[in-house]
């Protein structure tokens, strides 16, 4: 199964059956909630905050997965997002929101470990957002003065090869001075071993 297969099957499924996505992300969180309310009403409320995290990471990661389906779609594979079915596209919001409506009204979201999870993976998410604009920003400070290599490590251009070709060998020249029977440098006009070669 290719990448646009498996992203574009799934979706294909869904736009065929809208309204039955539209109810699911409807009813799932309606019925989950009514579970967590249940389960609150025990000796101990563990099962109801059990229910309601499950829940609620369920829809975190129906939303999750939908927003890297549309992000892949619309990055890796040009597709249109504005020609997609609007049902299908707004399922996974709706399930998130009522989700957190509906575990608002059982339990205080400080109670859910999965909130706390939220909170953590939108903190790195934004760090990281952070971090790759800043240094788009200041993209000038990785290169050399003329621009086309990279401040730190080797100048590519001045390696032996690159992309692991085969690197050509080139013999060492030393430079020994002037010969016994060449002229001297001194510009006198005498051979090198007569003036100043002694």
């Amino acid at each position: 199964m290719t990448l646009y297969e498996a992203i574009t099957q799934p979706y294909l499924w869904a736009d065929s059956h809208a309204l039955i996505v539209l109810a699911a992300a409807v009813l799932i969180p309606t019925f989950g909630t009514g579970a967590a309310w249940i389960g609150r009403g025990g000796k101990t409320d563990k099962d109801g905050l059990f229910i309601a995290n499950a829940l609620f990471g369920f829809s975190l990661f129906v939303f999750s997965l939908s927003s890297v389906g549309a992000f892949v779609a619309t990055s890796m594979l040009e597709l249109d997002l504005f020609e997609g079915n609007f049902l299908v596209m707004v399922s996974p919001l709706v399930c998130l929101v009522f989700t957190a409506f509906g575990v608002l009204r059982v339990f205080p979201l400080s109670r859910l470990w999965s909130t706390q999870v939220i909170v953590d993976i939108t903190a790195v998410v934004l760090a990281c957002w952070a971090i790759s604009w800043f240094m788009g920003k200041f993209g000038g400070w990785y290169t050399r003065a003329g621009g086309a290599a990279p401040a730190f490590g080797p100048d590519p251009r001045r390696l032996g090869t690159n992309r692991g070709g085969a690197v050509e060998k080139k013999p060492v020249q030393v430079d020994q001075g002037p010969g016994g029977n060449d002229a001297c440098p001194c510009g006198s006009g005498k051979k090198y071993n007569k003036c100043h070669g002694r």
